[in-house]
């Protein structure tokens, strides 16, 4: 029978979830459950329906001309239930986010930050995702990504944009080659750069955007190490291995430990800045602006060391 009920009705929540997963494998992951759960709901489904919704085959799941008409009609409903929702607020407000930014500021800064807000908000569960592609929105979606942190030197299109916040570079190294680079105008050096520091950036953008407001480093004889992570740049500076450029709120602890430390006393410049982002399906829930409000707050200014 196709009369719908409450069987079918949770049926029907799975498969919005495969369909906006585009696997099995992926709505059971988003929901928390077994792969063996979710396919035996979408069996249960076909069989109540008498049709298959998906062709399974080597390349995965594509669905069936059933499967796309259903489809079109349960994903709309279920975000409509979903902003409903949304607005009556209270114990309806999700209390876990998902958060995808570079592994750098990950590592280096946000990580740490989410262990002091949870300090505040410890019913805010948070999930941290590293990667460096391109907030897509079809991706964002079928990852449950809440809110999206890039580096970037414009704003991607078809997004919501919570927040915008300056990052500051400035070329950094070791204190002991700055004294040397100091003392020797025609001492050649090393120039370690992000090869990715935003999307569409050449792999020299950081150091070209520094060489167009001082010629301190620009005159000079160098050569040229590449580094997919801004991370890793500034972790081979603080070896001593050359000079990096320095991004805030990145190089902030080890100008603290004085690891590393401005390499000049150029003005540090913005090349590029980070863009917070989510889906415009809904206004954003309490918990994510309260966690950008947070964030926001404990932006650092470019040296500050506390």
């Amino acid at each position: 029978m196709r009369t719908l009920d409450p069987t079918m009705a949770a049926d029907l929540f799975v498969f919005s979830e495969v369909t906006a997963c585009g696997s099995f494998t992926g709505a059971a992951e988003r929901m928390r459950v077994t792969q063996g759960a979710v396919s035996q709901r979408i069996a249960r489904l076909e069989k109540r329906l008498g049709e298959p919704l998906f062709f399974r085959g080597s390349r995965g799941l594509a669905l069936t001309s059933m499967g796309a008409s259903l489809a079109e009609a349960v994903r709309p409903a279920m975000d409509q239930i979903a902003e409903a929702l949304l607005k009556l607020g209270g114990p309806f407000q999700p209390r876990r986010l998902r958060i995808s930014c570079s592994g750098s500021l990950a590592l280096d800064w946000l990580g740490g930050l989410i262990l002091q807000f949870q300090t505040t908000e410890p019913a805010i569960e948070i999930e941290l995702v590293a990667e460096d592609d391109l907030p897509e929105i079809a991706k964002l979606r079928r990852e449950s990504i809440d809110l999206a942190i890039r580096y970037d030197s414009s704003p991607p299109q078809g997004l919501m944009i919570l927040a915008v916040l300056d990052s500051l570079i400035f070329p950094v190294c070791t204190s002991e080659l700055r004294t040397k680079l100091a003392r020797d105008k025609a001492c050649s050096f090393t120039r370690l750069h992000d090869a990715h520091a935003w999307p569409k950036a050449s792999r020299t953008a950081e150091w070209d955007a520094i060489d167009a407001v001082t010629s301190e480093f620009a005159d000079r004889r160098h050569k040229d190490v590449y580094f997919n992570l801004s991370k890793l740049a500034l972790q081979a500076a603080a070896q001593g291995a050359g000079v990096a450029i320095g991004r805030t709120p990145l190089v902030n602890q080890q100008i603290l430990n004085g690891s590393l430390v401005p390499a000049t006393s150029a003005r540090p410049i913005v090349a590029a800045r980070y863009y917070f982002l989510s889906l415009m399906d809904a206004a954003p829930s309490a918990a994510l602006t309260s966690f950008v409000s947070y964030v926001c707050d404990a932006w650092p200014s470019p040296l500050q060391t506390a």
